[in-house]
Formats: C-alpha cells, sequence, structure tokens
C-alpha cells in the first residue's frame, strides 16, 4: 500500500504496518515510520469500483448458498442483495459518513 510521508510529501510503499513497538535497525532501505507521520491516500480509493468489487463478491456468496439459490429468489432479488451488502460495506469502511 503507498502512503504520503506528510513532512516531505515524498511517496512510499508500506510493506508492514505495525501496532507494538519495533526495536532493534532493519536492513535496506527500510525506514519505520508512525501512522500519525504518514497519508494513506489509497483510502480515498474509487468507490464505484470498489462497490462493484464488492457487490461482485456479494452475488457469488448468494449465489453459491443453495438455501438461496434454491428457495425460488429470482435474479434480480439477488442482485438488490448485493448491491445493498456493497452499499452497506462502503459506508462501514467510511467509517459511517456518506
Amino acid at each position: 500500500m503507498k502512503a504520503v510521508i506528510k513532512e516531505t510529501g515524498e511517496t512510499v510503499e508500506v510493506t508492514r504496518i505495525e501496532t507494538k513497538r519495533i526495536e532493534g535497525t532493519l536492513k535496506g532501505a527500510h525506514e519505520i515510520f508512525y501512522p500519525k507521520d504518514l497519508e494513506f491516500p489509497c483510502i480515498d480509493a474509487d468507490w464505484e469500483q470498489r462497490r462493484y468489487e464488492l457487490a461482485k463478491a456479494a452475488m457469488q456468496g448468494y449465489c453459491a448458498n443453495t438455501e438461496i439459490a434454491v428457495s425460488g429468489n429470482d435474479i434480480e432479488h439477488i442482485s438488490e442483495w448485493s448491491v445493498s451488502t456493497a452499499d452497506a460495506m462502503i459506508q462501514k469502511l467510511k467509517g459511517g459518513k456518506e
């Protein structure tokens, strides 16, 4: 995931995020930054693309569920559920904000 160092504006590739203190030295070009020192522009991703991917995954799950597929639910209902599931997930990812 890419992040921007707030102080310099440099874009860096984040390979790992730790929630605990790291001790010792790192070899190579690795540096340690605290999350408060970074901005994560990828979090403001293309929400329409993310919505599509989430709806697609939800639809696959609904269609794979034999109880839903066999119980007479038509594709319109499953499509509506999939999009609703994607919208709910996006709202949750955005922290409940629109």
